[in-house]
């Protein structure tokens, strides 16, 4: 409607194009909506109004001409299919441990579902290693060697050792110096060394290293000195790898010899109610699908008491675990075992679980009238590096301690280790052929007895590879001789 001066005109406008001079329009929109599923369709209602900010039309004549508008609707959408999740293509880390296996007396690996554990009358062998290592440009100190002879209660015993390998070895001057004591002929040599690398400037150093062990002997144990004779060279005459730096660590030492071979034999000792397992080796076979592992790191416990923490770079075929006498508990206390496995990105998983252990106690023995055994678990040491020859000292010791504890009804079981220089397929061959040149050994003397050969290599960490003395007692074959005692 049209209103002027003279008149009142009324007009019909049959589309937005018939206003004159007709102009963008601007509104301000407030609306109300909500949104309603059912299935794969969505219905969402809604009201809305606008509110007008321009005139209809720039013409003098339309203006002021504005009006506000309101609307009702209805949004429908139908799907047809799954909406489709967004997929990253980073790779999801999933671990598992395939299988868990062990060594029980024969040649073949066989699956733990239960570990048993018994007391029986426990000999254990430890070898002798006759080197004693220095740090780089150094003496011996007192966490290399037991530098005590004497103590409050005496002098020191032999027998008062425990059942350690490692703490046996780190006793090596005065073991040597009791024996000394026994056997008055017996001379002894010592010879100081140095790794040829970065001790190459240390001229008398060497000399340094013979002296001190001289002087232990002679001042602190009262060794008399004519008995010992001191010689020094730049390099062991049977050095370890010069180009890695554990055999570099290795070269630097003090080496002992003597005319006596008793004075060097390995020490036994004896003791009843040990508890020893029914496998000597258990193997982890962990897997990581999705990724490649960077770094890993293992704890096995028991009742909360870690019995081992092992870790690595790269995930190993398997991981194995050589059970010490006496370390599960004399308890019906499962094991249990921790693994997370980390890639580059650092992310990690972590496989758990447990496994069983049955106890039978030597009381429960009796009580039930169950069959008692001897275990004598003998230690072959030293294998010069990188060789499976057995050694003079090696035959010696087979010949005069394991062979004539080997009846026809015993079970031997042979196991070859080595320590973490060179890669991991090497050294497991390496193991194997050490063991059976002591299986052949054996078994042309005892035959009637049930033999069993297994080459772990350095998968098993027998002995802490982070020393020198545990590296040298690594390089070794252990022979467990079970023999039932009625």
């Amino acid at each position: 409607m049209l209103t002027s001066a003279n008149s009142t005109v009324t007009q019909k406008l049959e589309d937005q194009r018939d206003i004159p001079e007709f102009s963008t329009r601007a509104a301000l929109l407030v609306g109300l909506g909500y949104t309603l599923t059912y299935g794969k369709t969505i219905v969402q209602p809604f009201v809305s109004y606008g509110l007008p900010l321009t005139n209809l039309s720039a013409a003098d004549a339309f203006s002021p001409t504005t009006f506000g508008q309101l609307r009702l609707g209805v949004n429908l959408s139908i799907g047809f299919s799954e909406a489709k999740p967004i997929v990253s293509n980073k790779p999801v880390l999933a671990g598992t441990m395939e299988k868990i296996t062990g060594y029980r007396g024969t040649d073949q690996e066989v699956q733990v579902s239960s570990i048993d554990v018994e007391d029986v009358r426990y000999n254990e062998m430890f070898p002798l290693v006759p080197y004693v290592f220095c740090p780089e440009g150094g003496l011996p100190g007192d966490v290399d060697q037991s530098t005590t002879f004497g103590s409050v209660s005496g002098e020191f015993q032999v027998g008062s050792l425990p059942l350690d390998a490692v703490e046996v070895n780190r006793n090596l001057l005065n073991i040597i110096a009791s024996r000394m004591k026994l056997l008055p002929h017996a001379t002894l040599t010592i010879t100081g060394t140095a790794d040829g690398r970065g001790e190459k400037s240390a001229k008398g150093l060497p000399q340094s290293r013979a002296d001190w062990t001289k002087s232990y002997l002679v001042g602190t144990c009262g060794i008399e000195g004519s008995r010992i004779v001191t010689r020094a060279t730049p390099i062991p005459d049977k050095p370890s790898s010069p180009n890695d730096p554990d055999g570099i660590a290795e070269n630097r030492r003090i080496e002992l010899s003597t005319n006596v071979p008793d004075v060097l034999a390995p020490v036994v000792i004896a003791a009843d109610n040990q508890r020893v397992a029914n496998f000597d080796v258990v193997m982890f076979y962990p897997r990581l699908d999705g990724d490649t592992v960077r770094s890993w790191s293992m704890t096995i416990s028991q009742a909360g008491r870690p019995l081992r923490e092992l870790n690595g770079t790269y995930l190993p075929q398997k991981i194995s675990w050589s059970i010490r006498p006496n370390e599960l508990s004399a308890a019906q206390v499962p094991v249990d075992y921790e693994m997370v496995m980390r890639n580059v990105d650092a992310d990690s998983v972590v496989v758990s679980g447990s496994i069983p252990v049955e106890y039978v106690s030597s009381v429960q023995k009796k009580t039930e009238n169950l069959a008692d055994k001897t275990v004598d678990k003998y230690s072959l040491v030293l294998f010069d590096f990188d060789d499976a020859d057995l050694t003079q000292d090696n035959v010696r010791t087979l010949e005069a301690m394991v062979l004539p504890n080997i009846r026809s009804n015993s079970k031997v079981n042979i196991i070859g280790y080595t320590d973490r220089i060179g890669n991991d397929a090497y050294n497991e061959k390496l193991s194997r052929e050490r063991a059976e040149a002591v299986r052949a050994f054996l078994s042309a003397r005892a035959k009637e007895a049930t033999y069993s050969v297994n080459g772990v290599g350095e998968a098993t960490e027998v002995f802490s590879n982070a020393t020198p003395i545990g590296r040298q007692l690594s390089r070794t074959v252990q022979v467990i001789v079970e023999t039932p005692r009625r």
